[in-house]
C-alpha cells in the first residue's frame, strides 16, 4: 500500500467502494486490511489500517453524506462505524457469529457481507452465512427484513422469502432494496 497522487498510489487487492456527499471515494483495501480515501483531486491516503483497528475481513462499505463510513467485517461478524477522523466503533454485533434481532450491541450477525444506506439513514446489510437481509435502524435496533435463516429460493414477505448466500445490495432513492442473490443467480427486490 502506497499513499500519494492517484497514479503513484498502490493498493493491495482493492474491494468495495463508497462515495460520500462531497465527492471523496473510499476503498476497502482487502489484503492491507485498510480503508483508503481518494479525494476529488486524486490524492490517496489511508484512513484506517489494521495496525490501529480490529479489521478481519472487510467486505461491504457504505458512506453517509457527512463522510461517516459503515463497513461489513465478515470474519468478526460486526458492522464497523468509522468517523471522518478515522475513529472506529462497532455499529452492530457483539463479535460472535449468530442471528438475533434487538439492540445493535447485542444483536448477533453471521458473516455480514455488504452494507447500504437508505434515504432516511437506516443501514441495510446482507448476511451470506445466514441467508438474510437485515437492517440497522437509526434508533440502534437490528431487525431481519427478509429471509428465514435457511438456504433456498422463495419470493414472499419477511420470513417467507428465501435467499441463498445474498451478497451485494443497494437501496434506491424510493427505498426499494435490490439484492444480488448469489447462489440463486438472481437479483431480488425488497419493497
Amino acid at each position: 500500500m502506497t499513499d500519494g497522487a492517484a497514479l503513484a498510489a498502490a493498493f493491495n487487492r482493492p474491494g468495495a467502494i463508497a462515495r460520500d456527499g462531497v465527492g471523496n471515494l473510499y476503498v476497502v483495501d482487502q489484503n492491507g486490511r485498510a480503508i483508503r480515501k481518494i479525494t476529488p483531486s486524486g490524492i490517496v491516503s489511508t484512513l484506517v489500517a489494521s495496525s490501529n483497528s480490529a479489521f478481519a475481513k472487510l467486505r461491504g462499505l457504505a458512506a453517509d453524506t457527512d463522510g461517516t463510513l459503515y463497513a461489513a467485517d465478515q470474519d468478526n461478524h460486526v458492522i464497523h462505524k468509522i468517523a471522518p477522523d478515522g475513529n472506529i466503533t462497532t455499529a452492530a454485533g457483539p463479535g460472535t457469529a449468530g442471528t438475533s434481532d434487538g439492540p445493535a450491541s447485542s444483536a448477533k450477525l453471521n458473516t455480514p457481507t455488504d452494507v447500504a444506506l437508505d434515504p432516511s439513514g437506516n443501514l441495510y446489510f446482507t448476511e451470506s452465512g445466514s441467508h438474510l437481509v437485515r437492517r440497522l435502524a437509526k434508533n440502534g435496533t437490528v431487525s431481519t427484513v427478509a429471509g428465514a435463516g435457511n438456504k433456498g429460493f422463495a419470493d414472499g414477505q419477511g420470513a417467507f422469502a428465501r435467499f441463498s448466500s445474498p451478497q451485494h445490495l443497494v437501496v434506491g432513492p424510493d427505498g426499494r432494496v435490490y439484492v444480488s442473490d448469489h447462489a440463486n443467480w438472481r437479483i431480488r427486490i425488497i419493497e
